[in-house]
């Protein structure tokens, strides 16, 4: 398995490349922006998506069978690959965040929100939401269709938080002054808190950020990092088991 995920990463470098080079480059004036958050976990997935298209691209798949491996320690692999890529997307991200805050930071202003640690939980669930959407529709209908079909069923996924959201209609918890203090603002509409605080939109990132702040961060990290452990070790069986009935 481990020479597969070496495989992968070696394809991902040049996806690695860019991304280093554009954090690098935005570093400078963006990385407060909420916008980068959502940046990085496009790369992340663009990542993932990319070792899909390899893989269909050079007819991959067909090779790797020829190789004394089962159908079920590909799949593995591609999830370990696909983690592998999301760690290193958001150590570069957090790097970026890290260098911009202290070589341009001054006084009295808030650390940037992206090397934050809530809002890196909230980033670590939704790229598992995503590899767990995606990959067992890459291993069920191949690159093409189950390109198309995990699409979908992300634009969903983002169409069905958006109604929740605007349904609950809850407020955002903002970190304000540098002190950090935690303000609850239950009454105050989720875009300008969100904004104004620098925290990117969604609801994910804000329900985060809320239990971060009412149950502290290490219950949160349990809960969020439990929930993404239990969303990928599912998405995997069922990937494991669509691919070992699909026909080449």
């Amino acid at each position: 398995m481990l020479s597969l995920i070496y495989k992968d990463l070696r394809v991902g470098l040049p996806f690695l490349a860019v991304l280093v080079v554009m954090f690098i480059l935005g570093s400078a004036g963006a990385v407060r922006a909420p916008v980068y958050f959502w940046v990085s976990l496009v790369f992340a997935a663009t990542l993932m998506l990319g070792l899909s298209q390899m893989d269909w691209r050079h007819g991959v798949d067909r090779f790797v069978h020829s190789l004394p491996v089962s159908r079920d320690l590909v799949v593995y692999a591609r999830y370990g690959s696909a983690l592998l890529g999301g760690a290193l997307t958001l150590a570069i991200a957090g790097t970026a965040g890290v260098l911009r805050g202290v070589a341009f930071d001054t006084v009295g202003l808030a650390w940037p929100r992206l090397v934050s640690v809530d809002v890196a939980l909230a980033w670590v669930l939704l790229f598992a939401t995503l590899v767990a959407l995606y990959l067992p529709c890459y291993f069920r209908w191949g690159h093409g269709k189950g390109y198309i079909i995990g699409a979908l069923a992300i634009a969903a996924g983002v169409v069905a938080g958006g109604v929740i959201q605007a349904a609950l209609g809850r407020g955002a918890v903002v970190e304000t002054g540098p002190q950090g203090l935690v303000v609850s603002a239950a009454d105050l509409p989720r875009d300008l808190v969100a904004s104004a605080a620098g925290l990117p939109q969604g609801l994910v990132v804000s329900s985060v950020v809320e239990a971060a702040a009412r149950l502290g961060l290490p219950l949160t990290a349990v809960i969020v990092l439990g929930l993404s452990g239990i969303v990928l070790f599912i998405s995997a069986r069922l990937a494991a088991r669509a691919y070992s009935n699909r026909e080449f």
